[in-house]
């Protein structure tokens, strides 16, 4: 569930995108994962919350981030934990 909450706070929203984050070295050094998570294991941490509740927690996460940028008295934060590296051939 952590590596959900993180793909969250980081702006990933897609169960896909989710794997591919957690195969992210930095993030699995962050999450002390050994290995990446796979999409049936994340599908399967999510389906018992079903709709409802996976709104809740992703409204949760919203809160919880406003919290923190109004305390630190910042106009906007930027969380960037992907240290993925994408080779663009010039075509960003």
């Amino acid at each position: 569930m952590l590596a959900i909450v993180l793909a969250l706070m980081s702006d990933v929203h897609r169960i896909s995108r989710i794997e591919n984050f957690t195969c992210d070295p930095l993030v699995q050094h962050l999450l002390k994962l050994k290995e990446d998570i796979d999409q049936d294991t994340l599908t399967g941490q999510l389906k018992p919350l079903g709709q409802r509740g996976a709104c809740s927690l992703q409204e949760g996460l919203f809160r919880v981030t406003g919290k923190m940028q109004k305390k630190s008295n910042l106009s906007y934060i930027t969380i960037d934990c992907d240290s993925t590296a994408a080779t663009v051939y010039g075509n960003q």
